[in-house]
């Protein structure tokens, strides 16, 4: 879309949605430029106007928001991971000459792999690659320095030079790697084009507190059970930080072996890397609290509709249903006067249903739309139709991601 604003993406929906109606709108999915919450603001002036409705805020896309937290937490610090993965690829990149002269010295036909800024977790295999050749790239610095091998007069060798000077790259690397791989199976879940916003939150606040846990003391961590208690939490409150950060069982077998001891790296730059470490995890956590759909109200209560959640705490469940209904009557979407009904049907069907088969619930195999509309649509109507508007709501653009 290039520099298109607000009302230029608006006249474009407009002319797409004249045979839908706007007093069908629900959502506007969308990841998260400033651009985009200008035309939902826009678009939701539009449709009260018009229809008096409103339509449900979840927030942004869930799945871009965890791509820009790691990407904000790893450019919060100084290490210049990106420039040194993105060089490593094009430094051999459609030089035959130059792959050939790496191949010789090093006995190796692994090469580092294409570096997405864009798409930082997903990047797991390029960081794991480049670790693996990292031995093969020092040696082949090497023999340049040692004019074995012509010196490449580019930016990209340069910055490789300088990337396997540093003592500490072999760690800085599995550190990040590590935390790419506590976000990567979150991802991989939710890149699917199914209903699934009736787990994200209870799954966010999961994956929040699984990364706070690794600088903040366990019983901070511990205390905060609620969305509420999350959203409110300081990340830079030093009070409450563990004395030494957790950076990963290889970065910490790394700084623990004998060669890193040879290295004889300085006390002031192990405690710098601590630092920047602690503040990578600090910058990730921030975003994701303060970007992602667990600040959102609605977001929240659809975890009612989770099977499992059915059966485990159903009284939690009922209270979630009341606030997302008061969510649906101020959009209009729903009656104030068939509210009890509804709640009465959402309950009877929480108590009926065999507890196995919520018990037997699987978010990875099982479709909840179609899990909710076989137990639920004929003998508990005014229910279903809520529900049925619930599992509209996007929990990302899986399709895009």
């Amino acid at each position: 879309m290039g520099h298109a604003t607000a009302s230029d993406l608006k006249a474009k929906i407009d002319e797409c949605i004249v045979k839908l109606r706007k007093c069908n709108l629900v959502q506007l999915g969308m990841d998260g430029p400033t651009v985009n919450w200008k035309l939902f603001q826009d678009l939701q002036a539009d449709v009260q106007h018009e229809t008096g409705n409103r339509m449900f805020n979840v927030g942004s896309c869930g799945l871009h928001t965890i791509h820009g937290a790691f990407r904000d937490g790893i450019s919060d610090v100084s290490w210049d991971i990106e420039s040194f993965l993105r060089s490593a690829y094009h430094l051999f990149k459609d030089t035959p000459a130059r792959r050939e002269d790496y191949t010789t010295v090093t006995s190796s036909s692994s090469f580092p792999l294409k570096f997405v800024a864009h798409r930082w977790v997903e990047n797991v295999p390029v960081i794991e690659r480049v670790i693996d050749v990292l031995p093969s790239l020092k040696q082949y610095v090497q023999c340049v320095g040692d004019k074995k091998l012509k010196s490449p007069v580019t930016k990209s060798f340069e910055t490789v030079r300088a990337a396997c000077r540093d003592p500490l790259i072999e760690v800085k690397l599995h550190f990040i790697l590590s935390v790419a791989k506590r976000l990567q199976p979150f991802l991989k879940l939710y890149q699917v084009d199914k209903p699934m916003m009736p787990f994200l939150v209870p799954d966010l606040l999961k994956l929040v507190k699984d990364l706070l846990a690794r600088f903040v003391k366990r019983g901070v961590v511990d205390s905060l059970v609620t969305c509420n208690d999350v959203i409110g939490f300081d990340t830079s409150d030093r009070d409450k930080h563990c004395p030494a950060v957790e950076l990963g069982f290889s970065a910490d077998k790394i700084m623990k072996s004998e060669s890193f001891k040879k290295k004889k790296v300085s006390d002031r730059d192990l405690l710098g890397f601590r630092v920047d470490a602690k503040s990578v995890l600090k910058a990730l956590c921030k975003k994701l609290i303060q970007k992602t759909p667990i600040k959102y109200p609605v977001a929240r209560s659809l975890s009612c509709l989770d099977p499992r959640n059915m059966t485990a705490a159903p009284e939690h469940c009922k209270t979630m249903m009341k606030r997302f209904l008061s969510a649906c009557v101020e959009g209009t979407f729903v009656k104030e006067t068939d509210c009890d009904d509804i709640l009465q049907q959402f309950a009877d069907f929480i108590h009926t249903v065999a507890k196995s088969e919520l018990e037997n619930f699987s978010v990875e195999n099982d479709r909840l739309d179609t899990f909710l509309r076989s137990r639920m649509a004929i003998s508990y109507p005014k229910a279903w139709s809520v529900c049925e508007m619930a599992l509209l709501l996007s929990h990302g653009q899986a399709s895009v991601e």
